[in-house]
């Protein structure tokens, strides 16, 4: 009885093996569509949980009341970013795979890299702004500031 039962889990498991050949391409596809769909989806959520907290949390605002959000909004990014490599890099011929990672990899790099320029440039922007204009805290407008903030009102002028 024992023997009959384990050759009927191992002819099942043979034959799913079997479908699941015969059908890869298919699934592969299906997989891949369903995964971009699915992160479009959850990054979207993320984001916008991102914008609820932080209109109802106002100024109490803590980091634990943001994990849950960004963490939907990186599951979300995951699924995404590697379902699209592996899309984009499905349809190159084999002979020239190696070439197209290679360019893709440069190009997201370099993306990044260009993204973190901007960004840095507009959070420095703002950070010279808020301590040389005549608005920000009494500290910056007295004869006697700290060291640092002097020497980056030097630089600016």
């Amino acid at each position: 009885m024992q023997e009959e039962n384990n050759n009927s889990k191992r002819r099942t498991f043979a034959l799913v093996i079997l479908l699941i050949g015969a059908f890869m391409d298919i699934l592969d596809t299906m997989v891949i569509n369903i995964a971009v769909v699915l992160g479009v989806i959850l990054c979207a959520i993320g984001i916008a949980g991102v914008e609820l907290v932080l209109h109802g949390a106002g100024s109490s605002l803590t980091n634990w009341q943001l994990l849950p959000v960004l963490l939907i909004a990186g599951a979300g990014m995951g699924m995404l970013v590697s379902s699209l490599t592996d899309f984009s890099l499905s349809q190159i011929p084999g002979q020239d795979a190696g070439s197209a990672s290679g360019i893709l990899s440069m190009m997201q790099q370099l993306g990044s890299s260009i993204g973190i320029a901007i960004l840095g440039t507009i959070n420095l922007n703002n950070t010279i702004c808020f301590f040389t204009s005549p608005k920000s805290t009494p500290v910056l407008n007295q004869k006697h500031s700290p060291r640092g903030i002097n020497n980056m009102k030097r630089s600016i002028r």
